[in-house]
């Protein structure tokens, strides 16, 4: 009897490799909108970096999240292993990871993302727009 045990063991340990390499785009994308939803909700920086990211599956079935510069890696790395250890539950692989990366500016779905922009970056803007606001600003000592 204890040899008949032992090979649903094998099999269940040879499963969650398949899982990965059947894992598809959509699929992974739909776990990690799960994520975001239940739980960064209460976390919205959070909520915007993952939204904002692109995690692409190559096609060996590796996960590569594509992050704009460093900052947002380091970021990422605050929820990375929450993220993981939610994807490894619901795909039942403990070897399920996700590799980071800064997208090249040359690539072409850079240059359709928004990008980032600070308070003052949205203030310069409006300057341009309405150079009356500057005015306002230096008058009443406002601060951003």
């Amino acid at each position: 009897m204890a040899a008949e045990e032992e090979q649903p063991i094998e099999v269940a340990e040879s499963k969650p490799a398949e899982q990965v390499t059947n894992l598809s785009q959509t699929e992974l994308s739909s776990l990690i909108a799960e994520f975001t939803a239940s739980s960064l909700a209460d976390r919205p920086m959070y909520s915007g970096l993952i939204s904002g990211s692109s995690v692409l599956l190559t096609e060996g079935g590796q996960a590569v999240a594509q992050f704009d510069s460093q900052l947002q890696i380091d970021m990422f790395q605050d929820i990375k292993a929450e993220l993981i250890q939610y994807l490894r539950d619901r795909l039942a692989n403990r070897q399920f990871d996700i590799l980071e990366k800064v997208a090249n500016s040359q690539d072409e779905g850079e240059k359709t993302k928004p990008k980032l922009f600070t308070a003052e970056d949205k203030f310069k803007f409006i300057i341009q727009k309405k150079p009356e606001l500057l005015k306002l600003k230096q008058r009443f000592n406002l601060d951003l």
